[in-house]
């Protein structure tokens, strides 16, 4: 046997063996047949789509672009995609793979589920591909080695016409079951060595899509002309809603919601009434819940709506310590702000909400917007 037929014959068993442990239950080569991995055996993964924003119906084509400085002779990738938003395009699996030198072989494709690390079972599906060498015609090894940015594997997904939210696609680097397997040597394949973990990968970021285009936030903000505002005070991480003309809805019959607007989202309010704890529940262009703010109407503790002798008899029982309150209703009654953020309640404060429930005084801007007056 000629060592060029001895040489040929050796790729064939490799390529035989990568192929039988396709799902990579532990290492079919062991290292010690020979070779050792020299210099920096690290490859990149990338990631790349064809579009930058989708709609329902819409056929994407997702590449993935490796590179390395390694002789490769067997590589398999699962590329995970969201199961509510993409399904795959039967056949179109393509491997431009001759664009990288020497690096003839073949590819194979499956959908098994068991290639999904636990992470991701219950919200994506799976295309896995692996790549095995083939020979050269000079006995060699058409090994994978390309020290830039090489297109190897493309695979399509359509948009689901019920797709809604994010869709993501990536390459998981929390997945245990890749086959690493290389050569030192292109012309001499007995000079393999292999490895039951990554050489040094580093893998791209998810690809993410949203329908209609980039997720943006909601924000909730005044509308034109009014002053409503989200503030938190010392000590609470919770954000309230603040800042409305309260003489234009309590005492002209307006409606507090003409006061503010939510961009890039829709809200729900608890209650039409205008009053300390309704809550403005935020969602954003997808009809997710974003965030939940409760309105403060300073001056209103009891949450009903208007300023009457129960709203003063609280104040009084904080201000003699009487009663112990939090939240929403405890920073309603700090009407004449000391602090920007801070709330303190004392006899100004029993003073000004006798004074409003008497006529003798008004809302103000300042006192609504909790805007320290000196």
């Amino acid at each position: 046997m000629t060592k060029t037929f001895k040489k040929f014959a050796a790729v064939i068993v490799v390529a035989s063996l990568l192929v039988s442990c396709f799902g990579f239950g532990g290492s079919a080569i062991d290292s010690s047949f020979g070779g050792t991995p020299t210099g920096n055996e690290a490859m990149s993964i990338g990631l790349a789509a064809s579009v930058d924003s989708v709609e329902p119906g819409d056929v994407v084509t997702f590449t993935v672009r490796l590179s390395n400085n390694y002789n490769a002779i067997t590589m398999f990738w699962p590329i995970l995609y969201s199961t509510d938003f993409f399904e795959l395009v039967d056949g179109s699996v393509t491997s431009p793979i001759d664009n990288v030198t020497a690096a003839a072989g073949t590819t194979t494709t499956t959908t098994d589920s068991s290639f999904i690390p636990s992470a991701y079972a219950a919200t994506h599906s799976v295309i896995g591909i692996q790549w095995v060498a083939g020979g050269t015609a000079d006995g060699g090894v058409a090994v994978f080695n390309s020290g830039v940015a090489a297109d190897c594997f493309t695979v399509q997904l359509k948009v689901k016409d019920t797709a809604t939210g994010t869709g993501t696609v990536l390459i998981p680097a929390d997945y245990d079951g890749y086959y690493y397997s290389g050569v030192s040597d292109p012309s001499d394949p007995l000079t393999y060595y292999n490895s039951a973990t990554p050489f040094n990968f580093t893998f791209a970021d998810a690809v993410s899509f949203r329908i209609g285009g980039a997720y943006v936030e909601p924000e909730l903000v005044a509308a034109d002309g009014f002053s409503v505002k989200l503030m938190s005070f010392d000590g609470d991480e919770t954000q309230y809603l603040c800042g409305f003309d309260a003489t234009a809805i309590v005492s002209n019959g307006g409606d507090f919601r003409d006061q503010f607007v939510v961009n890039n989202g829709t809200y729900e309010v608890s209650s039409e009434l205008f009053a300390t704890g309704t809550t403005v529940t935020v969602y954003d262009s997808t009809g997710a819940k974003y965030a939940e703010y409760e309105i403060i109407f300073f001056g209103d503790l009891d949450g009903d709506g208007t300023v009457n002798v129960i709203d003063i008899g609280m104040l009084s029982d904080i201000y003699n310590y009487n009663v112990e309150m939090e939240g929403a209703a405890y920073y309603a009654a700090d009407i004449y702000a000391d602090l920007a953020t801070s709330a303190s309640i004392d006899v100004i404060d029993l003073s000004l909400l006798s004074d409003i429930y008497n006529y003798a005084a008004e809302w103000t801007l300042d006192m609504q917007t909790h805007t320290p007056a000196y």
